[in-house]
């Protein structure tokens, strides 16, 4: 029913409808189902609603759920408790994470949300939210656990090239050496592509495999050196 009328507001674009919608309902359950978000979302740029309805529309419907995790005893919170850390750690909202992890929510737990499924660790990481990252693997957070397309933590954390949150996640022991499922890139290799020089420089420092590769037969060398990453190549070739 809430997807029907969202959905009937938008489609007419009669964004007065719909803000008294989100009032009215969103403002007074404190909650909504997430994968509506997505799907409304993912579905404004076909019909070409501005930029800043969506932004609105993104804010309201997330705050909903902050403030049902804040309550303790919404409907969302008790159904989606997982779904609801993983959005705290993809925002960088500590307050929220640090809520649910005393709560007691498993921080492991992967989800699906879109077309993705992944777990708090792995937002927090990907995102560069050290705080985050730190609580997450002080309580016991699985630091080599694989999103769907099989990059981990330190993966993607390096692909983005967030320093600090690579050197925390060496220091926890992360395997440096994974490979995701689809090309067979390593953490270095992502680095490497990207030409994040320092966490190349921390990964080589630490013993990450310069010699492995790709499905297509690329290593961290040769990508550098495909894209260009002076600095890095000259890295790679000294150690």
């Amino acid at each position: 029913m809430i997807s029907s009328i969202i959905f009937y507001c938008f489609n007419k674009k009669n964004r007065f409808v719909f803000f008294d919608f989100i009032k009215t309902h969103v403002g007074n359950k404190k909650y909504i189902l997430l994968n509506t978000m997505f799907i409304l979302l993912s579905t404004f740029k076909i019909h070409g609603i501005e930029e800043d309805l969506m932004k609105h529309i993104a804010e309201q419907l997330q705050e909903s759920v902050y403030e049902a995790a804040r309550n303790g005893n919404d409907e969302w919170y008790k159904n989606n408790d997982s779904v609801t850390l993983i959005l705290a750690c993809k925002d960088g909202n500590k307050e929220i994470v640090q809520l649910l992890i005393k709560a007691g929510v498993d921080i492991n737990k992967k989800v699906r949300y879109a077309s993705f499924e992944s777990t708090a660790l792995i937002e927090a990481c990907k995102n560069g939210h050290e705080e985050i990252v730190r609580l997450l693997i002080e309580a016991g957070a699985d630091l080599d656990i694989k999103e769907n397309e099989g990059f981990t933590a330190l993966m993607l954390a390096s692909e983005n090239g967030h320093e600090d949150v690579v050197r925390l996640l060496i220091e926890a022991g992360a395997d440096l050496n994974e490979k995701d499922i689809v090309m067979g890139f390593t953490a270095l290799m992502l680095a490497s592509q990207n030409g994040h020089e320092e966490v190349v420089k921390q990964l080589i420092e630490v013993g990450a495999d310069l010699n492995l590769q790709t499905k297509n037969g690329f290593t961290s060398l040769l990508i550098a050196t495909q894209n260009g990453h002076g600095d890095v190549v000259k890295q790679l070739i000294k150690a």
